[in-house]
């Protein structure tokens, strides 16, 4: 994604006080790791934060968790120029929702057909662990340039 999709996104997290998670094989920057509903990698197994969802929306996600078929009873929204990716030969990720089309306009969109939400109940047990993360990862990057 670029900043002006990026920030979209943010303002989207921010509207509905959801956690954001990179994509178990993210290739690019997607939302700004310091922030505070970062809630990180969506490793295997498939992260907590995304099995407690009532909705998932994955937005330019190429690979969101793995492997595709672990993900069962929770909606998912795919959001991208090619949501269903078709330029690969096997996707194979659900998606019950679907739009395809320009993605800052779409959550633009989207957030503006929301109203402003309470952080979700999973942030409190989400942020202390990320703070621990972030602290010590604070810590060993500036003991590396020591």
């Amino acid at each position: 994604m670029t900043c002006k999709r990026s920030s979209e996104l943010v303002a989207l997290a921010e509207t509905l006080g959801a956690p954001v998670l990179d994509g178990w094989h993210a290739d690019y920057v997607n939302f700004p790791r310091q922030h505070p509903l970062y809630a990180g990698v969506a490793t295997e197994p498939v992260n907590e934060v995304v099995k407690e969802a009532d909705f998932v929306l994955l937005a330019e996600a190429v690979a969101p968790w793995h492997p595709p078929s672990a993900m069962t009873g929770v909606a998912v929204g795919a959001l991208g120029e090619d949501p269903l990716h078709s330029n690969l030969p096997f996707w194979g990720y659900r998606a019950d929702h679907i739009v395809a089309g320009d993605v800052r306009g779409a959550l633009k969109s989207l957030r503006a057909l929301l109203k402003p939400r309470k952080p979700w109940r999973a942030q409190r047990s989400v942020r202390p662990a990320l703070s621990q993360r972030r602290n010590a990862n604070h810590c060993c990057a500036g003991s590396r340039r020591s």
